[in-house]
């Protein structure tokens, strides 16, 4: 097996350059012989130290839609009985992201070494999550790896429209939030030393309004760093208890579920992606025990998380599933309803997948509601603040003019 570097044009007149692995060079070759390339355009060579260049660093990143869209082609690929090591040839063959591609290789050799698929792409969990391996494996047992393939796509589509959907809904504020801040400090330190230049000249008592900015823009001049200072602190100490203090992110995913605005989105997303994920895994083969513990981790909220983790050890010990989460106090009567039901009927990942689409839907209320709620309000405190602005600066200007 040996290494060639290749490069063709295609006849939509884009230029392609990489290497393959093959057996012999007639075997490199012969893979580009398509359609769609140029012929007379390919050039295929073994790769030397000469040839080779300096090799950079590969700063491709492998993203959540990138093993979305391999997920969605593997299953294809091996529904239409396309073997596994097939599979991964053709799916790297046109994969342009250099750092992908070689992962592929990597988990069709150990595939071709015989490993086992799940334990292949468990080699890099970075990518491939417990809950990702632990289908596939459950999968390669019932052999329905098609099937899994094909639900693990949806999984993670429907996994990425949550999390888009969330981020939309806090992203408009913040950076909203970041550009009023700037603006104010803007004004506070250039525009109203301008005018108070201008009230020196007019040499008389300043209202109280127009004072305070004035003060506070001094401030600002000679100790803004140290705003600067306090918030970059602040900032630097929460990064750090977020990675090292366990206690402190359960704080803040409490006050997350607790405060008025955000608390029902929060809720209603965790709860979504512990429906789905656990319906999908129930739905895969999965035991429930197992199934428990991978979909804790999907949560996003430590409280849901430590809850479900209680409920995988009662049902460990025997006890029902829907105990436990009573006791904890933070899952609606509904959805215990609903798992209730389905143990009781044995369609248990049926009725959480129709919880999931319940939660989902109502995930996507909550955004749409938060932003009609959020962009007025957010719209009254900027007018607001820099309306008292205009307003301090002025009230001196209009009282000059009325008093002469």
């Amino acid at each position: 097996m040996g290494v060639f570097l290749y490069k063709y044009k295609t006849k939509t007149g884009k230029k392609r350059s990489g290497e393959v692995t093959a057996e012999s060079l007639d075997e490199a070759r012969a893979r580009f012989n398509r359609p769609n390339i140029f012929q007379e355009t390919v050039k295929v060579q073994e790769k030397t130290v000469l040839n080779a260049g300096i090799n950079l660093p590969n700063f491709d990143v492998v993203t959540t839609h990138d093993i979305s869209i391999f997920t969605r082609q593997f299953a294809v690929l091996l529904d239409a009985s396309i073997d596994l090591t097939k599979s991964f040839d053709i799916l790297a063959r046109e994969m342009e992201n250099q750092k992908f591609k070689k992962i592929l290789m990597e988990i069709k050799s150990k595939v071709e070494s015989g490993v086992p698929l799940s334990q292949a792409l468990g080699s890099f969990p970075k990518l491939f999550d417990s809950l990702f391996t632990n289908m596939v494996s459950a999968g390669e047992s019932s052999g329905k790896l098609p099937l899994v393939f094909t639900r693990l796509s949806e999984y993670i589509e429907k996994a990425e429209q949550i999390k888009g959907k969330v981020k939309a809904a806090m992203t408009y504020p913040t950076v909203i939030s970041i550009v009023t801040v700037v603006m104010v400090w803007f004004m506070l330190t250039k525009v109203i030393p301008t005018f108070e230049t201008m009230f020196a000249d007019m040499n008389a008592k300043l209202p109280g309004p127009t004072q305070l900015l004035i003060n506070i823009s001094h401030y600002l001049q000679k100790s803004g760093w140290v705003i600067i200072l306090i918030v970059g602190a602040f900032i630097a100490l929460h990064i750090t208890l977020t990675r090292k203090s366990k206690k402190y992110i359960w704080f803040l995913n409490f006050l997350a579920l607790k405060a008025p605005i955000l608390g029902g989105l929060t809720k209603k997303t965790a709860i979504a992606r512990f429906a789905r994920t656990l319906s999908t895994l129930l739905d895969s083969g999965v035991h429930l025990p197992e199934a428990l513990y991978i979909s804790s981790k999907t949560t996003g909220n430590l409280l849901y998380e430590e809850a479900i983790l209680e409920a995988q050890d009662a049902v460990t010990s025997g006890q029902t599933l829907t105990t436990p989460l009573k006791e904890a106090k933070i899952f609606p009567g509904m959805v215990l309803q609903m798992i209730d039901a389905g143990q009781e009927s044995g369609k248990t990942s049926v009725l959480l997948a129709k919880v999931a689409d319940f939660y989902e839907e109502e995930v996507d209320t909550a955004v749409e509601g938060l932003m009609s709620a959020l962009e007025p309000l957010i719209m009254v405190v900027i007018g607001g603040i820099l309306g008292f602005i205009i307003v301090a600066m002025f009230m001196p200007i209009l009282t000059m003019s009325s008093a002469m």
